[in-house]
């Protein structure tokens, strides 16, 4: 069983907001996440939506673009597109893997 811990805090893009990921990766699927920063969402409840969709999955870009795309498609979203979070994931993933 192998646990990776994994954490990125950065802009979302240029125009972007703060948006900070951190969790745990177990045996190359994330067994948990909590996502936080200075971007709004709107209803509140999306952020829990979205960190639970999430769970279980591979940090794979395509995956992850789809199931956040999803959660946040009637929800109103300022400081990062579903692109920019699954960069973010991806990125907050991977980079011990170098």
């Amino acid at each position: 069983m192998r646990i990776l811990k994994f954490r990125l805090e950065r802009k979302a893009n240029p125009n972007g907001k703060i948006v900070c990921v951190s969790g745990d990766v177990l045996n190359g699927v994330i067994f948990d996440i909590k996502i936080c920063g200075d971007f709004f969402l709107f209803p509140n409840e999306k952020i829990v939506d979205l960190e639970n969709g999430i769970k279980g999955l591979a940090p794979d870009y395509d995956v992850l673009l789809k199931v956040i795309s999803e959660v946040v498609c009637d929800a109103y979203v300022m400081g990062f597109t579903p692109k920019d979070l699954s960069e973010i994931i991806c990125e907050a993933c991977n980079k011990d893997k170098k």
